[in-house]
């Protein structure tokens, strides 16, 4: 189906502007005579607000259909999303790190990508992108003080990755039809779900949606917005050029990632103890609180209608279900869930079923190993510096030199990508496998550099069930990888050349894991046990604990990130003179 146009009048004035417009009347009306109906049937219901938002929703409204209208050449829509997101940024910072630079800074950085997007191609900001946000989480999760690093990660997700790439979609989007019936689809089916899932859930709600994220939300109000942005969808379909189903089915979507898009906004807001983000949209509240919505349903809308996007919204989909399994065993804690969906989201968008498949293999394996006896290692927490539950900065130690490798493959495809990520899995596995295995050998321990016997669980110690274990871990993923070389049709030989070499050099990487915590790893001391420990600024017992040796940025997680990195350069190496 064609988009609309009028016969006789010049392309900036088109018989689809005028059929948008009209189309957003009639929400307009349908809205304001679900607000009487509501005001008239369920008087003593809340709900008043939204008639105090009515005016200024209107506006916004035809302010952002308004931009995706004029003249390309003016970027208008580049703009009005950089201040949006840099306004955005400047609330989720003011929220979790209102002092220090993070509050001042990150709303410019934020800005500034959004705007990039104008020009860059998505491949490259992306990349960009991902690659600030590898390095930043690696430098304040890893090496920060521990007081304020969560919020400190949690700040630099959002301003670094979560704002700039979901509104550069919609910038995205926009360039995919300069004309702006693309931007004005997305934005009246988010804004429809928004409008009416409110006022539907106020007219006909009885059962809470979500009570402990957003207690006001209800399953009918959800299911009117969702049912409704689907009517808007099938509405506007032929300004943009689409058939009624396709236009009806990709409304519904919209309206369930706005629906997706608010509840994580509002889990936020939770967390950070506010009602809103800000008061600068008045009764809208924050710009967060009012483009929450839009902001995750853009990359939705983007990526469905990208070729060969759909890969990246299954890894999202299956790395955000394993995550949740992770955190309900408690495998995860929730910081860590957003780890593992990032790195599974990277790796499964860039790599595909068989470099997705060998991170499942890690996680699996390293959540069973962890639950298994763990009455027998609960003694043993003391020693090291968090439980058995990974967070955020142990999700990217673990997974972050696999997620660099993946970026390496998505955008320099090589065969050597794949021999690398296969190294950091093996690493990361065997040295999973050797703590969780090896601190249930009977005999004692012996420092790697000196071979004297040591307390099971320090740093550096090594036996031989533990090495036997780092072996077997190491070889599992090598396994796993040269099983879907055998499927691809590679040889017998050079699928047990790629075992062979995912072994060693996963063996070598944990080794190097243990001289490293021998050697420069930061020691602490708790003076009232009279123990080491990896724990800092609190022992187990709650008292402080004071550095006794090491490197004091060097803690656990980035030496697990570094064997990760010797891992994957080892393999890569190895299968650059294999494949000869």
């Amino acid at each position: 189906m064609a988009p609309l146009a009028w016969p006789g009048f010049a392309n900036s004035v088109t018989r689809g502007y005028w059929y948008v417009l009209l189309v957003y009347l009639v929400f307009v009306l349908v809205a304001t005579g679900l607000a009487l109906a509501r005001r008239w049937f369920r008087p003593g219901a809340k709900g008043e607000g939204v008639w105090r938002k009515y005016p200024s929703f209107i506006v916004i409204n035809l302010i952002f259909i308004g931009v995706g209208w004029l003249p390309p050449a003016w970027h208008a829509p580049v703009a009005l999303v950089a201040v949006l997101g840099a306004l955005a940024s400047w609330e989720f910072a003011r929220a979790l790190v209102p002092d220090g630079w993070l509050a001042h800074w990150l709303p410019v950085a934020t800005g500034v990508l959004v705007a990039l997007s104008g020009w860059l191609a998505p491949s490259s900001l992306v990349g960009l992108c991902l690659a600030c946000l590898l390095v930043l989480l690696l430098c304040s999760a890893l090496a920060a003080p521990r007081d304020a690093s969560d919020h400190r990660a949690w700040t630099l997700v959002g301003g670094v990755i979560y704002l700039p790439l979901c509104l550069a979609a919609y910038v995205w989007v926009w360039h995919g039809d300069p004309s702006g019936f693309r931007t004005a689809f997305l934005y009246l089916t988010v804004a429809t779900n928004d409008a009416l899932a409110q006022i539907t859930g106020q007219l006909f709600g009885r059962r809470p949606l979500a009570p402990r994220l957003s207690p006001a939300k209800t399953l009918e109000g959800a299911l009117g917005g969702v049912l409704l942005a689907g009517a808007m969808g099938a509405a506007l379909s032929p300004a943009v050029g689409w058939r009624y189903p396709f236009g009806a089915g990709l409304g519904l979507v919209m309206g369930l990632a706005s629906l997706a898009g608010d509840l994580i906004a509002s889990a936020w807001k939770r967390a950070s103890g506010l009602k809103q983000y800000s008061g600068v949209l008045g009764a809208h509240g924050g710009v967060l609180d009012r483009f929450d919505s839009l902001i995750f349903a853009a990359p939705v809308f983007y990526l469905l209608l990208t070729p060969g996007s759909l890969q990246f919204l299954l890894g999202l989909l299956l790395s955000s279900l394993i995550g949740y399994a992770g955190y309900r065993r408690r495998s995860l804690s929730a910081s860590g869930v957003f780890g593992a969906i990032l790195v599974g989201t990277l790796i499964f968008g860039f790599g595909g079923w068989a470099w997705g498949t060998l991170l499942v293999v890690f996680f699996v394996s390293a959540s069973a190993l962890s639950h298994f006896k763990e009455s027998r290692k609960a003694a043993l927490a003391e020693k090291f510096s968090k439980g058995s539950q990974r967070d955020l900065a142990q999700a990217l130690a673990n997974g972050g030199a696999g997620a660099l490798a993946a970026l390496g493959f998505g955008f320099w495809p090589h065969p050597l990508w794949w021999a690398a990520f296969a190294g950091a899995m093996a690493t990361v596995n065997a040295d999973t496998w050797a703590t969780e295995l090896g601190v249930l050998s009977r005999s004692a321990p012996r420092l790697i550099t000196t071979g004297r016997p040591v307390e099971v669980g320090t740093a550096g110690g090594l036996t031989l069930a533990g090495t036997l274990a780092a072996l077997g871990g190491a070889a599992l993923i090598g396994l796993v990888a040269a099983a879907f070389d055998l499927a691809a049709g590679q040889s017998l030989l050079r699928a047990a050349a790629l075992v062979a070499v995912a072994a060693a050099a996963g063996l070598l990487g944990s080794l190097l894991d243990s001289l490293l915590g021998a050697t420069v790893q930061a020691i602490y001391y708790c003076d009232a046990c009279r123990k080491e420990t990896e724990r800092h600024p609190l022992h187990t017992c709650g008292g402080p604990t004071r550095h006794l040796r090491g490197l004091p940025w060097l803690n656990n997680d980035w030496v697990n990130f570094l064997s990760a990195l010797l891992g994957a350069a080892l393999a890569a190496l190895a299968w650059s003179l294999i494949a000869r």
